[in-house]
């Protein structure tokens, strides 16, 4: 008697529950890269890519843009910012957010090392927000005086890792 009442829970229970979404994930390997030297011998890096097509009501659950770098010098400053490209692809858009999405160099001293960004916010931005994708400036952190990325010290090694985008997402209902 005990057990058909368990069963009958049991199954009741599992029509009430939601169906479990199942994450996904969608690899964009296609990306450019231009390098755009500063005034005060630094640089940042555009990075290009479209965005693949996605369901209507989609959820970004996370999203990150990887790069292989070649660390020459131990550069002054470890922390890069990520933002917006304007339409120009030389400047970023309005501050999206008042807290700035940052990234860090790799901790070597010299050599190849792989950098893992997290593009989350923007990713979402573009897909859920109605703001187009003009791409992505790297930059060294714009409030720290010690630049990052800076000429003959740090420079991309698309031969180690080439560039690309994953986008993991779920359906919503």
């Amino acid at each position: 008697m005990h057990a058909r009442i368990f069963v009958l829970l049991f199954l009741i229970f599992l029509f009430i529950l939601p169906p479990t979404l199942q994450a996904k994930v969608i690899t964009v390997n296609n990306v450019t890269v231009q390098v755009q030297t500063m005034p005060d011998s630094s640089f940042q890096w555009l990075f290009k890519f479209a965005l693949p097509p996605l369901p209507a009501k989609v959820n970004i659950d996370y999203a990150v843009l990887s790069f292989g770098v070649n660390i020459m010098s131990s550069p002054a400053g470890k922390f890069l910012e990520i933002l917006a490209a304007d339409s120009s692809g030389t400047g970023k858009v309005a501050q999206y957010n008042a807290l700035p999405v940052t990234g860090k160099l790799p901790k070597k001293k010299t050599g190849a090392g792989i950098i893992d960004l997290d593009i989350t916010q923007l990713v979402d931005l573009w897909i859920n927000g109605g703001v187009t994708n003009k791409g992505i400036l790297v930059v060294s952190h714009r409030r720290i005086a010690r630049k990052a990325l800076q000429v003959r010290m740090v420079n991309r090694a698309p031969g180690f890792k080439k560039p690309m985008v994953k986008i993991y997402y779920t359906e919503s209902n």
